[in-house]
């Protein structure tokens, strides 16, 4: 099967769509307009959160506790052709952290957290949260103060998913695996988003039958 490859500017983390540290992207009109002040504080935090040494990144997260996991890498071994950027992606450990979350460093470092553990039971589900992060890892992004909107948040996410599902099936999994991973982490991301994510996957399914 080809590749569809689609174009987006990528997020730098996560599978939940988001570094829940800081709420000011949670609102009752999700998509409504957002005070100019608001978009260029976090688009400056999220560029200062990319540009941190992985040693600060670590400490930031709680510090990485274990750094082996035969799985995911054995995984990441299953879906390397998938990565067409530059570099290669390594699993970098376990973060201290019981937020469920992944992370991808735009050099390739890959992060789970603790949290993360107690969501993924299986190996596709890991497959599906690697494959998403990878294809944030092949578009990496570009900075805009201001830049940074819900419908733009909504929209990397959506757009890593599309280009997931093509990884998974290529590497020999189930594409469904993706979409029993985001109903698991529905409660830890913005509200409105596992839905359309959801909507998105069942849509390009539905296209490659």
């Amino acid at each position: 099967m080809k590749r569809k490859y689609i174009p987006l500017i990528s997020t730098l983390c996560c599978l939940v769509g988001l570094n829940c540290a800081n709420n000011k992207f949670y609102s009752e009109n999700f998509y409504g307009e957002y005070r100019r002040e608001e978009q260029i504080e976090n688009a400056q935090l999220e560029k200062a959160f990319e540009s941190m040494s992985d040693s600060s990144f670590e400490a930031k997260h709680g510090n990485v506790i274990e750094t082996e996991s035969l799985l995911i890498e054995e995984v990441l071994e299953k879906l390397k052709s998938c990565v067409y950027q530059s570099g290669i992606v390594t699993f970098k450990g376990f973060l201290n952290s019981e937020n469920p979350n992944a992370y991808m460093r735009k050099n390739g470092n890959l992060y789970f957290t603790l949290g993360a553990q107690n969501f993924l039971c299986s190996e596709e589900d890991i497959a599906s949260v690697v494959s998403h992060e990878i294809s944030h890892f092949n578009n990496p992004r570009i900075y805009e103060l201001g830049e940074k909107t819900i419908n733009g948040r909504f929209a990397e996410e959506i757009n890593a998913d599309s280009e997931a599902v093509y990884c998974l099936i290529e590497s020999g999994y189930d594409p469904i695996s993706l979409i029993d991973v985001i109903e698991k982490f529905r409660d830890y991301q913005m509200e409105g988003l596992a839905d359309a994510r959801i909507e998105n996957i069942r849509k390009i399914l539905d296209d490659i039958k």
